[in-house]
């Protein structure tokens, strides 16, 4: 005995002993948010000039763009835009 302890609510506990009993494991349900008309979108890091672009086709596939000179391309809105515009004001002093 470590002195640990810990409460699992009645409902939930019927809940979890029935499927522990009928298939040996415990499935959780989750929340999962999909937008179907979700072709790319972007990640920017905060302490380097460098965005990840997540773009769909079949899967997510990831690309990086970095420094002062890139250009970040958003194709399914027909848009590009340096990276320096975007970072402009961040990492000067």
């Amino acid at each position: 005995n470590r002195g640990l302890g810990f409460a699992i609510p009645a409902s939930m506990l019927r809940d979890i002993g029935g499927q522990l009993m009928e298939t040996g494991r415990v499935v959780r349900s989750y929340l999962g948010i999909r937008i179907d008309s979700l072709e790319e979108y972007i990640l920017a890091e905060q302490s380097v000039m460098t965005i990840s672009i997540f773009r769909r086709a079949n899967e997510w596939k990831r690309e990086e763009v970095h420094g002062r000179d890139a250009l970040l391309e958003l194709v399914s809105l027909g848009f590009s835009i340096p990276l320096i515009s975007i970072y402009e004001g961040v990492f000067e002093s």
